[in-house]
């Protein structure tokens, strides 16, 4: 191999790792670190005020902060969720279509649709955020309590854009109706599905969605669909203004002097913001998710070095919260887990018995009726695997040290902010019903009689294995036998009115379709017996967040005017970025950046 030849193999490795496509992520919720956990903001530009040395009166300091905050690093909230950044829907009638593209049928797009979506997550904050502290050190030398919280407008955008490659075309587009004698022919409404795919009837181009974009947003039934999507839903931008948690903490500095302090402090945290409610698959979160928290405190400095006039100093701070998030009711989607990630957007079929006319060929030749039958009713996974749930989280720590220097009035902190928490630990309060729906794959739901007086039967087929990608094993459109349902569990031919003479048979397709689709007519299977789901086909893992640990580095200058003799104002600005963890699989955490502006006064 020649030297052009290794570079364009290394070229084209590039080119195609470089634009690798996925299916769903492993997780279906993204949780994110609450605006009221930030030890770093709530030290900074008032610790000269606070924790004083005093002894015989009690004292007041409110501040007021102004941040704003802003995700980066989206490739890796991307991986959470859809397993990077691209993903690829494709129709079951695509040619050569690759085995990680989303099967469009799912949503309803032509068969012979195709399209690439790419998603960039964002997530900013702007927060109004209110500290109070009171010294009671008239009641007991080093006591206090503080109060904060935060009021947050959030905004969570996914950047959905897609391309579309193949917009897809009516599979009927030439077919001329002859109509009784005397009557002119006419052409046949546009249709993207035949009879017996997705409704007993064809499915009307006009009833379809044409793009991802539209598809995704929960606004589009088709076919046998009583219901849209009512969870999981890639909608635009969602926002939301609502206060945060309220941190509360009662502590007491037992060493306390002028150039030193440490303390402890019991924490209380009352849930204000919202919890997650599933309608839209990256839902914007105000506060810890509704969780009630309770844990200890601790504070503490130490000047290293001060100027023999004491107009400059050196001093180090470390604050650490440390608290248990108690369970807390949330909604949450669930993947199924033989079906794989983002097996929740697949179809199911709603099923029951008796059957009706429904019989498969038994022992000695002996015709028996299905013991279930398909309901004429179709329906997204989400919507039944999405359960009221209760999630806790063990621990979650929240450290700070930072150096501060002080000359005079102004001061400079740099700094450093660990924060972490342990992976979610879930209970459903809800149940799926067992033994009732069936996962549809690329089934055919229908079989059809092409006798001298046609009807449609509704089958009973299954695909326990199917995934968002593709039906069952190598699928139900193998040339010479397209639509058979050769791939459904337990595969038979399915029967009507066995009581006569002759049994009627069903074909896959209808003559004119058929026809249309240049299809040879074939027997249609059921399946005998289907496999339904079961509430331990639930993927709890799915829906419950890993640990979560992120590392910032802050940076803050500050005034204060201590020369002021009835109160001491005080204003700083300052930022910091924060880093989350690499490993997507076994972490959950999610960097940003922010800026504030921060004051408050002191008396």
């Amino acid at each position: 191999m020649n030297k052009r030849s290794i570079g364009l193999v290394v070229l084209g490795i590039i080119v195609i790792s470089g634009t690798r496509v996925w299916g769903f992520g492993q997780k279906t919720f993204l949780g994110t670190r609450s605006q009221s956990v930030d030890a770093a903001g709530e030290l900074v530009g008032w610790q000269q005020e606070i924790n004083r040395a005093t002894r015989d009166c009690c004292y007041t300091v409110f501040s007021l902060a102004a941040k704003y905050q802003r995700s980066s690093h989206p490739d890796k909230m991307a991986q959470i969720l859809f397993g990077g950044s691209n993903l690829v829907f494709s129709g079951s009638g695509v040619k050569d279509r690759s085995h990680r593209d989303i099967l469009a049928d799912y949503f309803g797009l032509p068969q012979n649709f195709k399209s690439r979506i790419c998603f960039t997550p964002l997530i900013t904050n702007f927060m109004m955020d209110f500290d109070w502290y009171h010294g009671l050190d008239e009641l007991l030398p080093g006591l206090y309590y503080r109060i904060h919280m935060p009021i947050v407008h959030s905004k969570w955008d996914l950047n959905l854009s897609e391309r579309i490659v193949s917009q897809g075309t009516p599979f009927n587009a030439q077919e001329i109706i002859t109509p009784p004698v005397g009557a002119a022919p006419f052409k046949a409404p546009a249709a993207a599905y035949p009879a017996g795919y997705l409704s007993s009837d064809r499915i009307a181009w006009a009833q379809v969605p044409k793009t991802v974009t539209e598809a995704l947003q929960g606004k589009t039934v088709f076919g046998d669909m009583s219901y849209p999507l009512q969870f999981g839903k890639i909608f635009g931008r969602q926002e939301l203004v609502r206060a945060s948690d309220l941190q509360c903490a009662i502590g007491w500095n037992f060493c306390l002097s002028d150039w030193y302090h440490a303390g402890v402090a019991v924490r209380l945290v009352a849930p204000i913001g919202n919890p997650s409610e599933a309608e839209f698959l990256f839902e914007p979160m105000v506060g810890n998710g509704g969780h009630w928290e309770i844990g200890m405190g601790f504070t503490s400095h130490v000047d290293l070095w001060c100027s023999n006039n004491e107009n400059r100093t050196c001093a180090v701070y470390v604050d650490a919260n440390i608290t248990h998030l108690c369970s807390a009711m949330q909604k949450r989607s669930f993947d199924l887990t033989s079906n794989g990630a983002g097996s929740r957007y697949m179809l199911l079929t709603d099923n029951g018995s008796p059957s009706q006319n429904l019989f498969f060929n038994g022992e000695a030749g002996v015709n028996k009726p299905a013991e279930t039958q398909y309901q004429r009713r179709l329906v997204p996974a989400i919507n039944y695997t999405t359960f009221d749930t209760k999630v806790s989280i063990g621990v979650q720590a929240d450290i700070v040290i930072k150096c501060a220097y002080q000359h005079n009035n102004a001061e400079f902190d740099l700094g450093y902010n660990f924060w972490g928490r342990s992976k979610e630990k879930g209970s459903r309060c809800q149940r799926l019903e067992s033994d009732r729906f069936g996962v549809k794959g690329d089934a055919q739901l229908y079989g059809l009689n092409n006798g001298d007086n046609p009807y449609v039967l509704a089958l009973n087929a299954t695909q326990s294995q199917a995934t968002i990608h593709a039906g069952q094993g190598t699928g139900n459109f193998v040339p010479g036998a397209q639509y058979t349902n050769d791939n459904v569990n337990n595969k038979k031919a399915a029967l009507g009115n066995v009581n006569t003479s002759t049994p009627d048979q069903f074909d896959q397709l209808n003559g004119v379709d058929a026809n249309i689709l240049e299809i040879g007519l074939e027997p249609v299977n059921g399946s005998d017996p289907a496999l339904f789901l079961k509430d331990s086909d639930i993927n709890m893992c799915s829906g419950l967040n890993e640990r979560a640990i992120t590392h910032k580095v802050f940076t803050h200058v500050n005034y204060a005017w201590r020369d002021c003799t009835e109160c001491t104002p005080y204003i700083g600005v300052g930022g910091m970025a924060e880093l989350a963890q690499s490993c997507f699989q076994n972490d959950n955490g999610v960097s940003q950046w922010g800026i504030w502006l921060k004051g408050g006064i002191s008396y």
